[in-house]
């Protein structure tokens, strides 16, 4: 099996297991969701500003020079850009999560308020926990993908500094 469908196979069951754990216990984000925006949009602001200091280094000519040793067809920076993409990536994903958690919160809310309706609170507290366990496992697999970010910028700071 590749590694993406193992990943994504974990990943499935771990959303589960918080979809399950959620129903269970009703547990829900009551008004921290603003918080987490607002990592996320650092988080965000944190990659791009690191992506344009090595850019604007002379490392980053050093890293264009050497090839991975994962693939031939590509260099440390190529590489370096990559990890930068996927984390902002997931940091996107869990924000647009966030927003369409919240419009379907308030739909199901306005919709709850009328009389005739064509939902029950079964469906909405269904719907709302479906989408509370994704959110929560793309904010962890966000946390550990902001974690390696800051690893990894680490030790080009310290390999930059070793050429200087």
């Amino acid at each position: 099996m590749s590694k993406n469908i193992i990943k994504w196979l974990i990943y499935s069951i771990c959303t589960y297991l918080l979809y399950l754990g959620i129903s269970k216990y009703n547990l829900g984000y009551s008004g921290k969701l603003s918080d987490l925006l607002s990592f996320l949009s650092i988080a965000i602001g944190f990659c791009i500003t690191s992506l344009s200091l090595i850019a604007t280094t002379k490392f980053s000519k050093n890293l264009y020079s050497r090839q991975s040793k994962n693939s031939n067809d590509k260099t440390l920076l190529h590489e370096l850009v990559q990890i930068f993409q996927s984390a902002n990536s997931f940091f996107l994903t869990t924000i647009c999560l966030i927003i369409c958690y919240l419009f379907i919160e308030n739909i199901f809310e306005f919709k709850k308020n009328l009389i005739c309706t064509t939902y029950t609170e079964e469906q909405h507290i269904e719907i709302k926990n479906i989408f509370q366990s994704c959110i929560t496992s793309f904010i962890f697999i966000s946390l550990y993908k902001f974690q390696k970010l800051i690893q990894i910028l680490g030790k080009y700071v310290i390999q930059a500094a070793k050429e200087q």
